[in-house]
């Protein structure tokens, strides 16, 4: 079984594989005392920093096989990219088809690919940062309804598709529970502390924050079937039974 996985890894091969773009960084501690339980694992370890702990001891065989049992054996089985995709999809509620269009999709390592495949497809590159940029205020759902500003569901691809016209706010759903909010606030300490990556998940984090000021502005989300709060809503407690 080792033997089969130790022949020419395919990464380590790679003349970037010791480069700084293959960094696997440590949440900085000022996001963990915030939210120090969504960055631990609870049942498999993935990535250096918790292999070897004992509590995962017993997975880590587990691993070995799971491994290899899913490696391709010919060049028409499913990519690695997809297997991960598939992995997460009833977590994150995803179509099949949507899945499949990412079947060659890179990534730096298994967060940033499952982050990348929520990228609108006219919104792939990275954008070029821009001095002295003005900086636009986003009020609160309340707020925002006093202005008469108004928002309404759609059906999108990516949660990331969020558009304003005409008045307008248009928001695609998402269910707010313990692994949607785990992976946001994971891909959002990634963003921050990968400088040349994009901000697509910190953005949309900052948007959904200046939205939602109290509990009425969650209850609102929730009655245009704009967010589904099954368990809490970013740790502040707000749910709706």
């Amino acid at each position: 079984m080792y033997d089969k996985i130790s022949q020419n890894p395919p990464l380590l091969c790679k003349g970037a594989a010791g480069k700084r773009t293959w960094s696997i960084f440590r949440v900085p501690k000022r996001l963990v005392d915030i939210n120090d339980h969504f960055y631990e694992p609870n049942s498999v370890s993935i990535g250096p920093y918790h292999r070897g702990k004992p509590h995962f001891q017993m997975i880590e065989e587990h691993k070995w096989r799971y491994l290899v049992t899913r490696l391709p054996d010919e060049e028409s089985g499913p990519s690695l990219s997809l297997l991960a995709l598939r992995f997460f999809k009833y977590i994150m509620q995803r179509r099949d088809d949507i899945i499949q269009s990412h079947h060659d999709l890179k990534g730096l390592h298994l967060l940033d690919m499952v982050r990348s495949s929520f990228f609108p497809p006219d919104q792939q590159e990275c954008p070029k940062r821009v001095n002295n940029a003005p900086t636009h205020i986003i009020h609160s759902v309340s707020n925002l309804r006093r202005l008469g500003i108004r928002l309404n569901p759609i059906e999108a691809d990516s949660f990331l598709v969020v558009k304003f016209k005409h008045g307008v706010i248009e928001i695609p759903n998402i269910a707010i529970d313990d692994y949607t909010t785990s992976f946001l606030v994971n891909c959002v300490a990634f963003e921050q502390c990968h400088n040349s990556c994009s901000k697509h998940i910190t953005t949309y984090a900052t948007f959904l924050d200046c939205l939602v000021k109290t509990a009425k502005d969650v209850e609102y989300l929730y009655n245009r079937n704009i967010i589904e709060v099954r368990h809490l809503y970013m740790g502040r407690g707000c749910a709706i039974p």
